[in-house]
Order: structure tokens, then sequence, then C-alpha cells
């Protein structure tokens, strides 16, 4: 069983029609995963518009203790899902490669080229919900001073002269959450 999570239908249907469409199937929220049903399944983690690292959801995906979780993103995060197999994959894995990893298992040579750790990816995803300095330091329990050493280290890494350029930058688009009607689209 593979478990697809995505907000982007294209990408459900196309990874369904690649591993068999009574293989797949499309978790949109929570209340989609069974913890019986889907115990030990395959986990295919689409984080395009889509950042539920530290939602929910995600914490019903550890519950579930998947075989193998793949994360479709240009950057890995070191210790996201601590206790289990991570295969960070990029987007544009073509269809072949993507068959031979997640069906057969067979080794994939990419590797991104950025790694941030998870407390750095927590920081950008709470700025990018336009989180406070306050709210931040006092949800990740953290000093103030420790925060823009943090910040520090990602504009370093992420190549940026300030941090408000984090807005703009192509990983944004891989760091934020959009909400979409799920309900009124054809199946």
């Amino acid at each position: 069983m593979y478990l697809v999570i995505t907000q982007d239908r294209f990408l459900f249907y196309s990874i369904s029609c690649i591993l068999g469409p009574d293989m797949t199937e499309h978790i949109r929220c929570v209340e989609d995963i069974c913890l019986q049903r889907h115990r030990h399944a395959h986990v295919i983690l689409d984080t395009f518009k889509n950042n539920v690292i530290y939602t929910p959801l995600a914490e019903r995906i550890a519950l579930i203790e998947p075989e193998r979780m793949y994360i479709m993103s240009p950057f890995g995060i070191k210790k996201c899902f601590p206790g289990m197999k991570v295969r960070f994959i990029p987007r544009a894995i073509q269809v072949q490669d993507l068959k031979e990893l997640v069906v057969h298992g067979r080794f994939y040579e990419w590797q991104p080229k950025i790694y941030l750790t998870r407390r750095q990816h927590h920081i950008i995803t709470m700025t990018l919900l336009h989180k406070s300095q306050r709210v931040i330091t006092d949800d990740l329990n953290i000093s103030i001073k420790t925060l823009f050493s943090h910040k520090y280290n990602i504009m370093l890494l992420l190549n940026l002269k300030k941090f408000s350029g984090l807005m703009s930058h192509p990983f944004s688009l891989y760091l934020r959450y959009e909400q979409h009607d799920m309900h009124g689209m054809a199946e």
C-alpha cells in the first residue's frame, strides 16, 4: 500500500498510474489515515505548498510506522522523522527512476545539496507563517540569541543577504502550507 500525501491531484494521478491505482491512496487530512489498515505502508510526501511536517498529520504518519517514507523536496531535513527510513527525492524525478526506487527498492543516486536541521526547518516554517520572534522563541524554547544564530546559519545555507529574502527564495514554496478544497474535485 502506498499513501500519497499531496495537494497536487495531477501528481497523485501520475503516481497512481505508475504504482497501480489499487495500491495507492490519496491522503488529504488526518482522518484519511487508518492506524490498522495503513500500518507499515509506504508513504510518499510531496512538500510543494504542502509542508505538513509540524502538523497532526505528521504525528499520525509516525503512528502507522511506515515501512519507508519518500519526501519530495529539493532540500533535506536532518532527523525529520526519527526512527523511520526517510529518503528525499526531487519532485522532477523521472518516471522510471520513481518506479525503480519505490517499487523495487533500487538505489537512486540523487542527494539534496542542502540539508537543514529540524530546528532550522521549524524556524523557517514559523517565519513563513508570519510568527513573531517572541512566539518562535517561546514555541521552540530557545533564547532570542539562539534564534538569531539559527537565522544567520539559514542565511548562509540559502545564500541570502537578508533574512527577509527567504519569502522570495525558491525553497519557500516547499516550506509553505496551502489548504485547498479537495472535496469539490472529481475523483
